[in-house]
């Protein structure tokens, strides 16, 4: 049969056509193709497969079920390029410097090396307690006096000088949450000399109800120690 040069341009064209959308959709088949288990697999890839594949010393960036792989091992208390064993915190100074000590919430818990129970980032709002050495200004966390060199421990207060917590080593001057052990009884007014369920002596500030204690709490405590009629202050 013969047909005229137009019809088989056309004709030539359609076959093209064809031959092209089934090569587009092999290749498309084939991208979307995955495994046995059905999931897309990018075989040039080869990052995101090692980063899939369990931390390991071959594969120091790779997946823990906890923590984080450092080193090749899972951590779950990563501290710089250190991990931290079970019961301590990664703890910061200052100046940015990080190490890892053991946690505690008393200063009697902690080693003569270390024997400060402080805040594990320094300059922040305690949230951890690690057994530091001892630094000016700091605060050591404590449960009696007898942990501290002042023989006073007393509530912390938060910067509106509500006494939230925890019991910390305080000066023994009769100032406000300071302490008032021993032969010193005396609190600058409007405070009181109020002990504690521990035997800690200090000076509080005497409530009717928690609206007067800010962020703490209005509660009782023993008034033998002083002229003030009590029996609650503001604590935590």
């Amino acid at each position: 049969m013969k047909i005229d040069r137009a019809t088989y341009l056309l004709l030539v064209g359609v076959l093209a056509g064809v031959d092209g959308c089934s090569g587009s959709n092999s290749e498309t088949a084939a991208s979307s193709d995955g495994g046995p288990d059905g999931s897309t697999v990018d075989a040039g890839s080869d990052g995101l497969a090692e980063a899939a594949a369990p931390c390991s010393a071959s594969n120091p960036t790779g997946l823990c079920t906890a923590g984080t792989c450092l080193n090749g091992i899972c951590c779950k208390t990563p501290c710089a390029a250190q991990c931290c064993a079970t019961g301590a915190a990664c703890v910061q100074d200052s100046a940015g410097n990080k190490s890892c000590a053991e946690t505690c919430t008393s200063s009697s818990q902690c080693p003569a090396s270390a024997p400060c129970c402080g805040p594990a980032v320094e300059g922040s709002p305690p949230s951890a307690w690690a057994c530091l050495p001892i630094v000016s200004g700091q605060y050591c966390r404590c449960t009696v006096g007898s942990e501290c060199s002042s023989g006073a421990c007393a509530p912390l207060v938060d910067s509106q000088g509500n006494p939230v917590g925890p019991l910390v080593c305080k000066a023994n001057d009769g100032a406000s949450y300071d302490g008032c052990n021993g032969l010193l009884t005396y609190c600058s007014d409007p405070y009181c000399c109020v002990t504690d369920g521990h035997g800690n002596d200090f000076c509080a500030l005497p409530c009717v109800n928690s609206s007067n204690c800010g962020a703490a709490s209005c509660v009782s405590y023993t008034f033998s120690k002083t002229t003030c009629s009590g029996p609650t202050a503001c604590g935590f």
